[in-house]
């Protein structure tokens, strides 16, 4: 991430509280502060409570009177419990509100180029700003909004508490207060080492969990046998078992030392204070007031725990809030920055002495490369695996921006072309799919179901080939795929969903259509039927078509064989076979398979 600012824990809480007002207006921040304040007093008003009772009874008040103080206490517990409830009830709906509608890190991954998302950093920042937003109240803005109402709460809660104990005698505040922060004090020092601690279990427990869920899988059971890797799985849950309980028992014997440090100073806060309260006693200190100011005492010291753990809370969450608003304010990094509109095709593309190098690489994957694609030309790109052709394809459309030289769309570099309207020309089918559980219509058009242009859909299906199978089905174009969200969804097998996505970039009525291995996972039968397709498919059109398969480039006005980056051969089929070089010798090696020799009598 190029932007690497830095933001105090509560610099970061005003932005997160200004961006939930701005999603929420009041609807969090009105309950949020009702339930803290309902909270507060809930324990305050039952201290008062035994001891009301007490001083009542020992009145010789009559049976109403008691009764109707019981009646009034019960009530008024009873309406701040209810209060409290649903004032977090309405904040959690605001809450959940606000986690559906700030769709920011969505909406900035979309932006990022290519390019950006494909590098590790581009990983490790989305995971980070994902943390801070979509986490709940575990971390992230929505503990950061809450820590500080909680903070206020306790301190609330610490005065109301203090003011009663003053009346008693000054001097028990302060002996209540020191105790508290020596207390907090040792907590504070744990907490630090604790988080350490879970961050590290929790990264073997992931491991843990990786390997146990492997082991028991349906389609782990073959080769466990197969190669007895039983043991080694044994032997490897095991390991994680032992490393896993040898940091949580030393986590358990520091936590109990320093608890036992704290403890002390408490013990010496309860020493002082219940002695000084029997003492008073002695004096003539009714049960009532004794009664309350034991509670008071036994309250107290919470508060300070509440307040020491929230802020940091605050402190591990700051990182991740950091890390979000980081990413939001990073650049696009966009490749295609002009306004240009395309026009109509088909299109001629140059590429004009290209370079392009990838960010985690040292090494160039295009250097110095030239070629020109004319208008309405079927252009095959070949290669062994590493040649460079599906960079290539990205280079062209737009994707990755190239480290050196220029690529050009009708004598114009494509960077001064419009984003969006630079992609609309593109139709583009890469060898890994992508589809969602929505109806098969919605996978092909992008359109909301029911929107599409059914006629259109039904011409591209035909012509992929999967009109017939999508018929069968009972709601036709209307089916869903997968059955994440429908039980009744389809899988379409690895063919079928390659179909799938040519069907999409037909539908598209791009100028340029680029193929690249359409054909991986189709059976002999159904490759020959696209085949026969494929001059109507790219009727009007420039096309790009990238296979391994050497046979299948037959069709195509030119081929290009690349070689490290370069162009090592170009021409026709037969004018390749007959200049009997790389092409040939991969064409010849590649038809050996499918050749079997005479049997010998």
């Amino acid at each position: 991430m190029t932007v690497n600012h830095s933001y105090s824990i509560w610099q970061n809480v005003w932005y997160c509280v200004k961006r939930v007002i701005h999603q929420t207006g009041c609807r969090y921040y009105l309950p949020a502060i009702l339930a803290m304040l309902a909270s507060a007093l809930l324990p305050f008003a039952s201290a008062f409570f035994p001891s009301t009772l007490i001083r009542i009874l020992t009145q010789g008040a009559s049976a109403q009177t008691v009764f109707a103080i019981i009646l009034g206490f019960v009530l008024l517990l009873g309406s701040l419990t209810l209060t409290a409830s649903l004032a977090r009830t309405y904040r959690d709906r605001a809450i959940i509100s606000f986690r559906l509608n700030d769709t920011a890190v969505y909406r900035k991954l979309m932006s990022f180029s290519y390019s950006y998302l494909e590098t590790k950093q581009a990983t490790q920042d989305k995971i980070a700003a994902g943390r801070a937003h979509y986490s709940g109240s575990q971390q992230g803005i929505e503990k950061t909004i809450q820590c500080p109402i909680d903070i206020a709460g306790a301190l609330l809660s610490i005065i109301l508490y203090a003011s009663v104990a003053a009346s008693l005698h000054p001097f028990l505040v302060a002996v209540l207060f020191v105790c508290s922060c020596v207390q907090a004090v040792f907590i504070s020092k744990n907490i630090p080492f604790q988080r350490r601690n879970i961050d590290k279990s929790n990264e073997i427990e992931q491991q843990y969990s990786l390997t146990a869920s492997q082991c028991i899988q349906a389609k782990m059971a073959k080769d466990i046998r197969l190669y007895h890797t039983d043991a080694w799985f044994r032997e490897k849950l095991y390991g994680y078992f032992k490393e896993l309980s040898a940091l949580r028992n030393h986590a358990h014997l520091r936590h109990f030392g320093i608890q036992s440090i704290g403890r002390l100073a408490i013990l010496l806060r309860d020493l002082i204070c219940y002695g000084y309260l029997i003492y008073q006693v002695t004096q003539g200190l009714d049960l009532a007031a004794f009664t309350l100011y034991l509670s008071i005492f036994a309250g107290f010291t919470g508060y300070f725990e509440t307040i020491v753990q929230k802020y940091w809370d605050l402190a591990d969450t700051n990182e991740f809030i950091t890390s979000f608003r980081n990413y939001l304010e990073e650049p696009s990094h966009d490749v295609l920055t002009g306004s240009r509109p395309v026009p109509a095709g088909p299109h001629t593309f140059t590429f004009e002495d290209v370079s392009f190098c990838y960010a985690e690489s040292d090494t160039p994957t295009l250097e110095h490369f030239n070629l020109t694609i004319d208008a309405g030309e079927n252009l095959a790109l070949v290669g062994l695996n590493g040649a460079g052709k599906t960079t290539l394809i990205k280079l062209l459309c737009g994707l990755y921006k190239p480290t050196g030289g220029r690529i050009l769309m009708d004598g114009i570099d494509i960077q001064e072309f419009d984003a969006d309207s630079y992609y609309r020309a593109m139709g583009v089918v890469f060898q890994d799919d992508f589809s969602a559980a929505f109806p098969l219509s919605e996978n092909v058009t992008g359109l909301p179901d029911g929107e599409e242009d059914e006629e259109k859909l039904w011409h591209v299906l035909t012509i992929t080939g999967l009109a017939d199978k999508i018929r069968s089905y009972p709601n036709h174009i209307h089916t869903r795929l997968y059955q994440d969200i429908d039980p009744n969804g389809i899988l379409l097998s690895g063919g079928e969903m390659q179909k799938l996505m040519l069907a999409r970039a037909l539908y598209k009525s791009a100028d340029t259509l680029i193929l690249d291995e359409p054909t991986a996972a189709l059976d002999p039968l159904a490759e020959a039927d696209m085949y026969a397709q494929y001059h109507q498919m790219t009727q009007g059109k420039t096309s790009l078509f990238i296979s391994h398969r050497l046979s299948s480039t037959q069709f195509c006005d030119r081929i290009i064989f690349l070689e490290n980056g370069q162009i090592a051969e170009e021409g026709s089929h037969e004018t390749l076979l007959r200049a009997d070089g790389l092409y040939a010798d991969l064409f010849r090696t590649q038809a050996s398979y499918y050749q079997e020799e005479a049997p010998t009598l």
